[in-house]
């Protein structure tokens, strides 16, 4: 008898172990398919030795951990789920600080700044430190790419921006003439921190405005007859412009565009 009741037992018990692992049962433990919660990453660096960058994690539970990050390679941080993540950086007196996530720029220090103080020993401005928060997504254990964070230090008056350029498209490439008047002038810009915007203007005619689009723009520019000449600025994300001019060569009584 006691044999029956010790073999319904064990059945009752697999019975449930069973349906604990399809279907979750409460109570019953089921180590065997638990799996560690996913955490997300995300990677951190910075090439100058101007400044510096500290990953600042708090998880759920409000405890505090800093990641210095040194100069040179990337480095890869796992992030618990659920945490709030600050960047943080300091740039060295001379020099200010730019954060710079997946390639645009996100927060940067201005030459203007009311912060700004001057060091009595080596005269030079010294920028405070810069706090950024990570917008809610930036980091997910979902995601299919890691994000890249840069810290950028740059002299004070200096742009952050180190590649930037606006380039032409279409109505030849060396000759442009047309007898179209408007005329739909594109072209593409790009720079590392980011593209803020694209102007354009006719010095022949004093006209201008923005284009639409930002790495591949367009614009409707009206002409004169005879040559005008067109100068393309692109805005960076810091701020700074650059600039591509050309001539197009408006003759309306040609019968084709080249």
């Amino acid at each position: 008898m006691k044999f029956v009741t010790l073999l319904r037992s064990a059945l009752f018990f697999l019975v449930l172990l069973a349906l604990s692992i399809v279907h979750g049962v409460p109570g019953v433990a089921n180590a065997a398919t638990k799996k560690p919660a996913a955490k997300a990453k995300l990677s951190a660096f910075t090439a100058s030795r101007f400044g510096s960058l500290k990953i600042r994690i708090t998880d759920k539970s409000g405890k505090v951990s800093t990641k210095s990050i040194r100069v040179g390679a990337a480095k890869t941080l796992s992030i618990p789920a659920g945490a709030k993540v600050e960047l943080v950086t300091k740039p060295t007196a001379g020099y200010k600080a730019g954060l710079i996530i997946n390639g645009e720029l996100v927060r940067f220090q201005s030459d203007k700044g009311k912060s700004v103080k001057v060091s009595a020993r080596t005269k030079k401005p010294v920028f405070p430190e810069l706090v950024f928060k990570l917008p809610k997504g930036t980091v997910s254990a979902t995601a299919t790419a890691v994000p890249l964070i840069e810290a950028r230090f740059v002299p004070t008056g200096a742009p952050f921006a180190k590649e930037a350029g606006v380039v032409f498209s279409g109505l030849g490439s060396n000759i442009r003439v047309t007898n179209q008047n408007p005329v739909a002038l594109s072209g593409t810009a790009g720079s590392d921190v980011g593209v803020k915007s694209v102007t354009w203007v006719n010095e022949s005619t004093g006209g201008g405005g923005a284009a639409v689009g930002k790495k591949s723009w367009a614009a409707a520019i009206p002409f004169v007859e005879g040559d005008n000449k067109i100068r393309v600025n692109l805005i960076a994300k810091d701020g700074s412009t650059y600039t591509n001019d050309t001539v197009v060569t408006y003759f309306p009584a040609i019968d084709f565009n080249t």
